[in-house]
């Protein structure tokens, strides 16, 4: 067994809670469960991208956790990362995941810093503030991403 005993609950679901604390405090086992994981993640993407592209569906938006570490920001044309502080991101992985600020700090170092997504990011939307605010900052990329496209495929119509 990769991840050891006890990773699968009595019922056969997985124990995400003990996976992640195998994953996020060994590198290797990480990269393990990488391995094993992104390929399907990528073949779901691309599935559904071939679908939808069958629909005439133009547009096609990937909300992807792990989309570089996956790589499938190979799909991508356009590429939005939303980020937040580092405290911000501490307090609410703590409160989602009802972990403790150790278990959390050991999950955020497992992930791409502020600087990578800046970098490697055509659109960057901070939320440091929640939801509140959100809507009109997405809804005006929104706008921009479909004035964009409409430009470059209006001969194609």
């Amino acid at each position: 067994m990769f991840f050891g005993t006890g990773i699968l609950k009595e019922d056969k679901s997985l124990n995400r809670q003990r996976l992640a604390d195998i994953v996020f405090n060994n590198p290797k086992k990480l990269e393990q469960l990488n391995s094993i994981m992104y390929p399907h993640i990528t073949s779901e993407i691309l599935s559904l991208i071939r679908s939808n592209s069958s629909e005439g569906k133009k547009l096609i938006l990937l909300d992807a956790p792990t989309l570089f570490e996956s790589r499938a920001d190979d799909f991508c044309e356009i590429i939005i990362s939303v980020i937040a502080d580092e405290a911000t991101r501490l307090k609410r992985i703590i409160e989602r995941d009802h972990i403790s600020e150790e278990q959390a700090k050991a999950r955020m170092s497992a992930q791409h810093n502020e600087k990578f997504f800046v970098d490697n990011s055509d659109f960057i939307i901070r939320n440091n503030e929640g939801m509140s605010g959100l809507d009109d900052i997405v809804n005006e990329m929104s706008d921009k991403i479909k004035c964009y496209y409409s430009n470059k495929f209006k001969d194609l119509e």
